[in-house]
């Protein structure tokens, strides 16, 4: 006999299928056998799983360059802007090895950086939802 759980999406965080313990996944379609099976065997359940269940959906946060500035010594100047959690009052960030926290205002914040080695100026998240967001500058390049 088999067991089943519910796989959500990550975008809306609604049900999308139901995966079997054997790793099949089922559409949620009427006509489908493996979906009238599974629909048996929840129904017989003491705590049925509820198709109408929703999951938190995570805010991805952005990190983008929006300005470099070179000075005559070479040193960079760089402006970044994070966008991410609308209720979020800061973000913590990663600069050259350095963590920062950056304030945020209706999910926006701004970040200068100045590096007095010419070269590659790097923003990352430092943990949670943004620590899949990156962005660098190199010489007023934008990456």
């Amino acid at each position: 006999m088999y067991e089943y759980s519910l796989v959500y999406s990550p975008y809306t965080g609604k049900v999308i299928s139901v995966r079997r313990s054997d790793g099949t996944i089922i559409p949620l379609e009427p006509d489908n056998v493996d979906f009238q099976q599974f629909l048996i065997w929840n129904a017989e359940q003491a705590v049925p799983l509820d198709l109408e269940s929703t999951v938190p959906v995570p805010v991805n946060y952005s990190i983008s360059p929006t300005d470099v500035i070179i000075a005559a010594d070479g040193a960079e100047e760089a402006l970044f802007e994070i966008t991410g959690d609308p209720d979020a009052e800061s973000v913590e960030v990663l600069v050259a090895g350095q963590s920062g926290v950056v304030p945020l205002v209706q999910g926006k914040g701004k970040l200068r950086v100045t590096s007095e080695v010419p070269g590659l100026i790097e923003v990352t998240g430092k943990a949670g939802a943004l620590s899949n967001a990156k962005s660098k500058v190199y010489a007023g390049v934008r990456l």
